[in-house]
């Protein structure tokens, strides 16, 4: 089971279905094409300024190298975990690009595939009510909680300190 991220543009109303062409569905899960070719990846996905920092990591691991004598071995395995990272956190990156281009996260689901993470969605997004959305959207956020200062105590102790 993978797990399933749906991102609608800012002005997007839930169940609006003319507002289903604009969203974006991300799989949350290893991407054995960021991990084998993570520049064409984020190129795809105009992801710019990811693709510039994945061009030059391998000449700064490699010169890296050079100025350090380490072996063969041990460039070949820093560059291995650094695909690994790009490939296991590339669902992250993407999400953290689409809120970035003023997309919010509107749910998330758990399917089999993508048909089918769509598909649960797609029926959620339907069956809720622009008017609830709205009401939802338009409510002030809660007050955060007051805190008093206690006189006397220091640090964690429950009870301030006797005279001496």
């Amino acid at each position: 089971m993978k797990s399933f991220l749906l991102f609608a543009p800012q002005g997007a109303r839930s169940g609006d279905p003319g507002a289903l062409e604009n969203v974006v569905v991300v799989r949350d899960s290893f991407s054995w094409l960021a991990f084998l070719a993570p520049t064409l990846r984020f190129l795809y996905f105009r992801m710019w300024l990811a693709a510039l920092m994945v061009l030059f990591v391998t000449p700064v691991v490699l010169a890296l190298a050079h100025y350090f004598p380490v072996g063969s071995g041990v460039v070949l395995l820093v560059l291995l975990a650094v695909r690994l990272f790009i490939g296991l956190e590339a669902g992250a990156l993407y999400a953290r690009s689409l809120r970035g281009r003023g997309y919010r996260l509107t749910d998330a689901v758990v399917a089999r595939n993508a048909a089918e993470a769509e598909n649960l969605m797609f029926r959620r997004w339907l069956s809720q009510s622009a008017d609830v959305s709205q009401t939802a959207a338009a409510a002030p956020p809660a007050a955060p909680p007051e805190r008093r200062a206690m006189v006397g105590i220091v640090g964690l102790f429950p009870e301030p300190e006797g005279g001496r």
